[in-house]
């Protein structure tokens, strides 16, 4: 993606376990997304999710630790300011929701070279719990947006 200096940015990157009342819980599941960012003609993020079964270490299903939902938000520019400074704000504590039992973990790291911009990095027991968890961290893009893509009311 490239962006210019006053442009504004999200991308979702969300990958859940599978059907698992089908009993599909990342069983022979390959995938993998590559984001690159350009910025004023300058590369501020490289990003990439891999996750596959392999034969040298524990299954996808074991390493993901009951976790059945992540996400990677990427938040760039001027029209997100007030969200990115409230996710940025965050980001000076670790976030692990521990009722009932790390139901949710998360990270956000500043964007370099970049005026306005965070990741925003999540793994959840659920995808309800995620969509909870993006609810409450994210409703101020819904007034820049117009709606939040993981509501399913595009």
């Amino acid at each position: 993606v490239r962006c210019g200096q006053h442009s504004s940015l999200v991308v979702i990157d969300w990958v859940t376990a599978g059907r698992i009342a089908a009993g599909e819980m990342w069983t022979r599941m390959e995938y993998r997304s590559d984001t690159e960012i350009i910025w004023c003609g300058r590369r501020v993020l490289t990003d990439r999710i891999e996750l596959c079964d392999t034969r040298l270490m524990e299954s996808l299903r074991e390493r993901m630790k009951g976790f059945h939902a992540i996400v990677t938000i990427v938040v760039i520019g001027p029209r997100f300011y007030p969200l990115i400074k409230i996710l940025k704000e965050d980001s000076k504590r670790r976030e692990e929701n521990s009722e009932g039992g790390n139901r949710w973990v998360c990270a956000i790291t500043e964007l370099e070279g970049v005026d306005h911009g965070v990741v925003f990095r999540a793994a959840a027991k659920t995808t309800i719990e995620l969509d909870d968890l993006l609810n409450a961290r994210f409703a101020l893009l819904r007034p820049v947006v117009g709606y939040v893509p993981w509501d399913g009311n595009m």
